[in-house]
């Protein structure tokens, strides 16, 4: 998983990726370290692209994307949102979803 250098990086990851997971998190934040080795791993073994968003680093991004708490994921589907978490939810239920999408346009 990448650490996101620019905003046009973002963009240009929305435009080109068939499936795109987006990781939106803190360094001061445990749960968002313990998530990103998750959807590293995945992201690896599914040759799936994932990029994770420090808010320190961005808090443009994170106001734009409506980011009030971390972690939160982001699953992009051809450019297009399609699954959103954030705060205390399942990291293998969102990554069940982003294999399906991953399926379906393959």
């Amino acid at each position: 998983m990448r650490t996101l250098k620019s905003s046009e990086e973002l963009a240009m990851l929305l435009d080109t990726e068939k499936l795109l997971v987006v990781q939106f998190g803190a360094n001061s934040c445990a749960p968002c370290s313990a998530i990103r080795k998750k959807i590293e791993t995945w992201a690896a073994r599914a040759n799936v692209a994932a990029v994770y968003i420090p808010i320190e680093t961005f808090p443009e991004l994170a106001a734009q994307a409506g980011v009030f708490t971390v972690p939160c994921l982001f699953v992009y589907a051809e450019g297009r949102l399609t699954v959103r978490e954030s705060g205390y939810f399942s990291v293998e239920d969102v990554l069940a979803k982003a294999k399906r999408y991953q399926e379906m346009l393959s």
